[in-house]
């Protein structure tokens, strides 16, 4: 129930060789879906393992382990402007987690923020050349407790700041840094050209965040400038950005509450199984975690930010409701852009849509059964603002494929034959009524009426009672 975590990448790659991957030529993506279908499937011709969506471009990167296993590494960019291609070689290692932070939208240009091993890279997403770097240091790449193995520890996952001024690293050993960026040489270039000189990134470590003992699943920014996180050991945490200083925890059970009404008022347990898959913000300041075992059921529960009424400095993490959204593991999610619905990724490949309007009622809208061979590894979700497109949001899995999906409903097959049913019944219902009226003999008689006149009479004067006067029957 971990192979898509990045240390057993290679070996999952390796042990389903008969895919056969081959990375010559990696493609784009058009998002652009034709009328009336609500999925279609892209090859990427690498397992993916990232996927981010943005105004002007859509990136995804994966790989399977280069030399190793003969799948190559790679971060392919896909600029919505033109469907252009830039594809970044991450060579030996793979690129597992990835952000998008749109700089200037109506360049078409956007800055890529990639954990490929122990460093996190940013790319220009035009040129795909790199602006600047962090490699993380001996200290922090030691492993804790029960996750120390034999590879090198390294980063999980990465996300900007909304301004575009900070970045969150989370760490397969629970660490999670903080930081500052500082760009440089940002030159706006004539509309359809390419910047003057790429820009310059420098990296300002402003804190690290300890609290969690085990991978980093979540990263997510607050509007007050703090921070919600979510990690392996069954734990989310609210951080303060700027100091990294821990505010407040929240314990995630995956205890079914219907059989146990007593669970939410049980403090967290010295032993956690669960699994926090992904953390979100909703509408009115809500957070929402996903957890699940390695095997059995996942749930989602939402969470309210209160502050006691005894220390107004002190805050706590308050869980509202918990329902169980699948028989199986959670494995990715992501937040739709207005906060009105969580999109979820399952071991099985199905995807599940929870509405988030009626904060008081989690409700699953939308169930796609078995999209992917593979478990869904990443999840991102798109805007229809900004191009009309159909697409609501992309998944991404080991089984080298992208699924768009749109949420519309298409026409039902059933609905379309009653119509045709209704249409028909009425065209012959119609000529019934035609025949008895001798309308049809009236016609053929054009010595008197024109074709078109008799043919208006016989839809107003349809009827002819005994005595052979016309009822008027308006069609």
């Amino acid at each position: 129930a971990t192979f898509w975590d990045p240390p057993f990448c290679q070996i999952f790659v390796k042990q389903f060789s008969f895919l056969n991957y081959t990375m010559s030529k990696p493609q784009g993506f058009n998002l652009k879906n034709k009328p009336g279908i609500s999925s279609r499937k892209e090859s990427t011709r690498f397992p993916v393992f990232g996927v981010c969506w943005s105004p002007c471009a859509n990136v995804y990167c994966g790989g399977g382990g280069s030399a190793k296993t003969g799948v190559g590494n790679a971060i392919v960019i896909t600029h919505n402007s033109n469907s252009a291609t830039t594809v970044i070689d991450t060579m030996s290692e793979i690129c597992v987690g990835i952000d998008v932070y749109p700089k200037l939208v109506s360049m078409g240009i956007c800055y890529v923020a990639a954990a490929i091993g122990t460093q996190i890279q940013i790319y220009h997403s035009k040129t795909g050349i790199s602006m600047g770097f962090y490699e993380l240091s001996v200290e922090e790449r030691e492993m804790k407790g029960e996750e120390a193995e034999a590879f090198m520890v390294g980063f999980s996952c990465v996300a900007f700041a909304p301004d575009g001024h900070g970045l969150l690293a989370g760490c397969e050993n629970g660490t999670i840094l903080s930081f500052g960026l500082h760009w440089e040489n940002v030159v706006a270039a004539p509309p359809g050209e390419d910047a003057i000189a790429p820009p310059k990134v420098h990296f300002t470590k402003l804190a690290v965040l300890l609290g969690h003992e085990k991978a980093i699943c979540g990263l997510s920014f607050l509007p007050d400038n703090d921070c919600f996180t979510c990690a392996k050991d069954g734990t989310a945490k609210l951080w303060s950005f700027q100091t990294g200083a821990e505010i407040a925890t929240a314990c995630c059970s995956i205890i079914d509450i219907d059989n146990n009404s007593n669970d939410k008022k049980k403090k967290c347990p010295v032993q956690q199984s669960s699994l926090v898959r992904g953390c979100a913000q909703g509408l009115h300041g809500l957070l929402y975690t996903v957890q699940s075992g390695r095997r059995g059921k996942a749930f989602v529960s939402q969470w309210e930010v209160l502050q006691q009424k005894t220390n107004t400095t002190n805050i706590e993490l308050v869980e509202i409701q918990r329902k169980c959204v699948s028989d199986v593991p959670i494995s990715a999610i992501c937040m739709t852009f207005d906060k009105t619905a969580l999109v979820l990724g399952s071991v099985d490949g199905s995807v599940i849509v929870i509405s988030l309007k009626n904060p008081n009622q989690l409700r699953i809208i939308r169930n796609y059964k078995e999209m992917h061979d593979l478990p869904v590894t990443a999840l991102t979700c798109c805007s229809r603002t900004s191009r009309n497109e159909k697409i609501d949001v992309i998944t991404a899995s080991a089984d080298g494929k992208l699924n768009f999906i749109s949420f519309d409903k298409p026409p039902s097959s059933r609905f379309v034959m009653l119509l045709w049913i209704y249409v028909i019944v009425f065209t012959l219902g119609f000529v019934w009524l035609s025949w008895q009226s001798n309308c049809y003999m009236h016609l053929l008689d054009t010595s008197k009426h024109s074709f078109l006149q008799d043919f208006r009479e016989c839809l107003l004067y349809s009827l002819i009672d005994a005595n052979g006067i016309e009822q008027v029957i308006p069609h």
